[in-house]
């Protein structure tokens, strides 16, 4: 009776892969955000935006106006690492929390941390897109000019058409490696 009580809860417990699924893609942000030029982060951003493809439990909308390379990926070089920190930012707090809703904020802020990490290896790597979210971020009016650029839904990607968005290589050649 006691084995089988302790055999039922074992195989409940291992019925759960959301669980275990969104464990790993927090494990994969958290390795991602400690190093993005890693090795490891390398293989870490691969997973977040795999997870972010095909996981039900959380939300990401990707805006042309804040993500302007996912039509211009060689525009700037830099482009598709700043999709996987937007992605990675978006997605952490609805994990966390258990609660889907648009956290593009937090992409933003994401996409800020490794722009400044992005201009100390590269300080040439400027880009327009990331210059003004950090004047709007030191004028206090980042929040608000997001929510502005977002309103209009025709510019905005519904997750169902991220799949080919999220299929974009993160790590091309040209990504200084520490």
């Amino acid at each position: 009776m006691v084995f089988t009580l302790l055999l039922s809860i074992l195989i409940i417990e291992d019925l759960n892969p959301f669980e275990e699924a969104e464990k790993s893609a927090l494990n994969a942000i958290s390795i991602f955000e400690k190093n993005p030029f890693s090795s490891e982060a390398e293989f870490a951003a691969k997973e977040i935006m795999l997870y972010a493809k095909h996981n039900l439990r959380s939300i990401i909308y990707i805006d042309e106006k804040v993500l302007p390379w996912i039509h211009e990926e060689e525009d700037y070089k830099y482009g598709s690492l700043l999709i996987v920190a937007f992605v990675a930012g978006s997605m952490k707090p609805q994990l966390i929390h258990g609660k889907i809703k648009d956290h593009s904020l937090d992409g933003v802020l994401a996409m800020i941390k490794l722009y400044k990490e992005i201009l100390d290896l590269d300080p040439d790597a400027r880009d327009p897109t990331m210059e003004l979210f950090l004047k709007k971020r030191r004028n206090g009016n980042l929040n608000e000019f997001l929510r502005e650029e977002m309103e209009t839904p025709s510019t905005r990607t519904q997750p169902t058409t991220l799949k080919n968005i999220l299929e974009i290589n993160p790590y091309p050649a040209i990504i200084p490696m520490a």
